[in-house]
């Protein structure tokens, strides 16, 4: 994922942020895919709960990354922050993504090994128990096939 592929509007009266896909496992932009619509995933500003709004979290976000760092989101954090800025122009490591990932769900009491990939299969295992229609969760989570039932 990329800062680039994520946009701030203005849309019916509200702000949000779109996120465009460009290419994932699903869609490489080859001609066997050239008919598939290109992703966009839009959220709303939160006014009634604006400490968890993710709208104002990710202008947070990136007012204190670096200007040159369009082409990536998963910025190393700087040892020393600065007055604004508290990430370096580097990517962190998926090695360094993923321990983030599981000392986060130990914080939250979440017990077991759990990963990226893990805990969007538990979403999209959890909307499917709720009752969600496939085709919703397909949508979701970027599946096209029937893939999403093997969750």
């Amino acid at each position: 994922m990329k800062n680039s592929q994520i946009t701030f509007l203005e849309r019916n009266g509200e702000i949000c942020l779109r996120y465009s896909e460009n290419i994932s496992k699903s869609n490489q932009g080859r001609l066997r895919t050239r008919r598939i619509k290109q992703k966009q995933v839009y959220t709303y500003e939160d006014k009634t709960n604006p400490e968890r709004c993710i709208v104002r979290l990710y202008k947070k976000y990136i007012d204190h990354c670096p200007e040159q760092t369009k082409n990536f989101f998963y910025l190393r954090p700087l040892s020393k922050p600065k007055a604004n800025i508290w990430f370096t122009a580097q990517p962190i490591c998926i090695n360094n993504l993923a321990a983030t990932v599981g000392k986060m769900c130990t914080e939250a009491g979440i017990s077991g090994f759990r990963s990226n990939h893990s805990l969007r299969a538990t979403a999209a295992t959890r909307l499917y128990e709720c009752g969600v229609d496939e085709q919703i969760i397909s949508e979701v989570t970027g599946h096209r096939s029937d893939a999403v039932r093997e969750y």
